[in-house]
């Protein structure tokens, strides 16, 4: 009489995978044989093993063991003999196999309880071939493993019929095969995360580029200004994660804490965990992650930065596990990896008035579908192409502003909050109730990072407003610097603060920028402190000074200046618009005057027209007043207003005589050369273009480009005289002084 194992048992369940197809396929007596020869294999490993067979019911055995190790030494046995057997045809019996350790209650000549029926589940989620086990039979194992046998961990996975998820995990026998589908089960999902309420849009890049970095590194923080979604963004890798972390995935808000003793807390309390007896919190938490596979979500690390020690300390306990941290600085950990979040793709300008094309864009298209959540009629058409595209392009392609934006579309066309855009953050308010009081208003959103500055990095960052498009360090210093401000470390920590962004030039030099949003806040802050019309002059007369340096290195013949000039297109402007509303002539002129060989080298003849006539409106005379009546001349000239342009030459000659310029009698003499030939002078061009050739000679060390000039005009005017060997004698020169 055979006598039941009890206590703790092994229980082990067997079948042949897909048994119904074989017999149709094999015939009921071959499938016999195959049955009967499996049924030998299958007892002689039980038996060798100690196993007691509880119940065989067509191809299923129902066996006991012992103890956990002689189970699995059966099972391992039982497949190696399987898949060595020589079967007909190479057409194996497979059999899936199903192992876990519970408390064996004889029933009669059977088992009950919950242990049984669980191994059976764990059997049935298999396939042929494999072996899997339940974690109580892995741990019972760990130290009496057959040689060539390793565990694979599957993760949590349900089973029909029991209330929890199990931890299943299959053997990798080394000489059969490892390569099975995935569980039979539905996966169970250990996570806190929210099933999203709103569509995710775009960011198509991003992903792939924090999906591979999660895979490269254990501490992946996301980094960027207030309002570029790096939560939302975080959120979704997260969602995408959940098979990768069989442990779960879990999102922790540390947005509500300014106190970084308390991060621990937070992620012990969304864990679950609770003090150990003996223990403090910190050490619980590290016990309890030692062995898991979890990733982490910490959203919201800026103001906790003191206290991000403690994310490093959780790693070095866990090293299954991985944090993906949200925070607009990095954290400075060893062993970090920081990802810029930036703003949404913005439209190409050509794209603009076709509604087509601009859709491929990101930030239309999160624009929209926003706009059709409030106003489901909505829709991106031609007519209104263009509105969009500049609504989205105020706003930088912030997720958050777009949003806000989008939920004005209730009360207003696109056309309407395009143009009501020039004030954005009394603009972009009115945000989802069930969202963080600080992403209901834009405002908000950049206040809580510019709260976290200290008192002189505050006036730095309000200070730096002053600067349009973007500014270089040294700018930065002439410009901000003062009262105590450290500008070299200030601008640091708001690079590090993501209020202030890089970008590194082709030529290897740093500039510094604001996304608009944020320099608009940033300009409030400097009016409230009664700074800003002093900045707006320092900032003035730093571009003036700047503009006329640039001026004498073109004289120079260096064209290296120009793709400075290029990037500092709207500071020259800012500077420009500042002298002319203060009616500071002098100021305008020299910078106008200045700008002369820029604007017509990159053809802005209208532009420069604008502020070389603005210049001129309150009469003051100089040297400026020279060089802006000759650079005036020149645009008259190359739009065909040549009586214009010798008015223009002839006044810039007579004050520059008058107060003894010699370069700028030169520039006027040579203007009005030109104009004269156009006007039909031709003798009276020749004959002064020579006197300004020979005043270039004169001024060649420090003016090369002056002479070349000169020379070129004369052998043009030479060729328009017939005179073909003069006309060869000074392009020839000209040449040569070019080489």
């Amino acid at each position: 009489m055979r006598v039941l194992p009890t206590g703790t048992v092994t229980f082990l369940f067997t079948d042949i995978e897909e048994s119904t197809e074989l017999l149709q396929d094999l015939g009921r007596d071959e499938f016999v044989r195959r049955l009967d020869r499996h049924a030998e294999i299958l007892r002689t490993a039980v038996a060798e093993q100690g196993g007691v067979e509880i119940l065989t019911e067509g191809d299923s055995f129902f066996v006991a063991f012992p103890t956990a190790s002689s189970a699995l030494r059966a099972a391992v046995a039982a497949q190696r003999a399987l898949a060595g057997h020589p079967w007909p045809d190479g057409n194996p019996i497979r059999v899936r196999m199903g192992l876990h350790t519970g408390e064996g209650v004889p029933g009669g000549d059977n088992y009950v309880g919950i242990d049984v029926n669980l191994a059976a589940r764990i059997a049935a989620a298999g396939h042929g071939g494999q072996i899997v086990i339940s974690e109580t039979t892995r741990v019972l194992v760990a130290g009496d493993v057959p040689d060539g046998v390793t565990f694979r961990d599957l993760g949590l996975h349900d089973l029909k019929g029991l209330e929890h998820p199990e931890r299943l995990h299959d053997l990798v026998i080394d000489g059969l095969s490892a390569d099975f589908p995935a569980l039979r089960t539905r996966r169970a999902h250990r996570t806190n995360l929210r099933p999203r309420r709103t569509s995710f849009v775009g960011r198509a890049r991003a992903m792939g580029d924090i999906e591979r970095l999660l895979g490269e590194t254990r501490l992946l923080t996301l980094t960027g200004p207030g309002g570029t979604g790096k939560t939302r963004l975080a959120l979704e890798t997260a969602s995408r994660q959940l098979d990768r972390f069989p442990d779960g995935v879990f999102f922790v808000d540390l947005s509500p804490l300014t106190d970084p003793t308390l991060v621990i807390s937070a992620i012990a309390g969304v864990l679950k965990v609770r003090e150990a007896p003996g223990r403090d919190l910190a050490s619980s938490l590290r016990r309890h992650l030692a062995d898991l596979h979890v990733l982490l979500v910490l959203d919201n690390l800026e103001q906790l930065v003191d206290g991000s020690s403690t994310v490093g300390d959780l790693l070095d306990a866990a090293p299954g596990s991985k944090v993906l941290a949200t925070s607009r600085i990095a954290l400075r950990l060893s062993g970090e990896q920081e990802y810029q979040v930036e703003p949404l793709e913005l439209p190409a300008r050509e794209r603009r008035g076709d509604a087509a094309q601009l859709v491929s864009s990101e930030s239309v298209r999160l624009f929209v579908d926003r706009a059709t959540s409030v106003r489901p009629d909505f829709t991106l058409t031609d007519a209104n192409a263009s509105a969009v595209a500049e609504i989205v392009e105020r706003l930088d392609g912030l997720p958050l502003a777009l949003e806000l934006a989008a939920s004005r579309l209730r009360v207003l066309d696109p056309t309407t909050l395009a143009e009501r855009l020039e004030d954005r953050l009394s603009m972009l308010r009115g945000g989802h109730r069930d969202l963080p009081e600080r992403h209901r208003t834009l405002e908000r959103t950049i206040r809580w990072s510019h709260e976290m500055l200290e008192p002189d990095e505050r006036r730095l960052f309000a200070r730096l407003s002053v600067f349009a498009g973007g500014w270089r360090l040294d700018a930065a210093e002439a410009v901000c610097g003062g009262g105590g401000i450290d500008v070299l470390e200030g601008l640091g920590t708001l690079v590090d603060d993501s209020l202030v962004r890089r970008r590194e030039l082709a030529d290897g030099s740093l500039r510094f920028f604001m996304l608009e949003t944020i320099r608009e806040f940033a300009w409030e802050r400097l009016r409230e402190a009664g700074e800003a019309r002093i900045l707006r002059e320092r900032h003035g007369r730093h571009y003036e000074s700047l503009a006329e340096r640039v001026s004498i290195a073109l004289e120079g013949g260096r064209g290296d200046w120009l793709e400075l000039l290029d990037a500092e297109q709207e500071n020259l402007r800012a500077a420009l618009s500042w002298f002319h509303e203060r009616s500071d002539s002098e100021g305008l002129q020299a910078i106008a005057g200045s700008l002369g060989h820029y604007w017509m080298d990159r053809g802005l003849l209208s532009e420069m027209r604008t502020w070389l006539e603005r210049s001129l409106e309150s009469g003051a005379k100089g040297s400026n007043h020279a060089l802006v009546l000759t650079r005036l001349s020149g645009v008259d000239y190359i739009q065909g207003r040549y009586e214009a342009a010798r008015m223009r030459a002839e006044d810039s000659l007579a004050e520059a005589r008058s107060i003894g310029d010699l370069a700028g009698v030169q520039r006027a003499m040579a203007h009005l050369a030109n104009a004269l030939e156009a006007e039909g002078f031709v003798e009276e061009s020749w004959n002064l273009g020579k006197e300004a050739a020979e005043i270039a000679r004169r001024l060649q060390e420090g003016h090369p480009r002056m002479l070349l000039v000169a020379l070129i005009n004369l052998g043009y005017s030479a060729i328009v005289r017939g005179m073909l060997e003069d006309a060869v004698r000074y392009s020839e020169e000209a040449v040569t002084l070019a080489l």
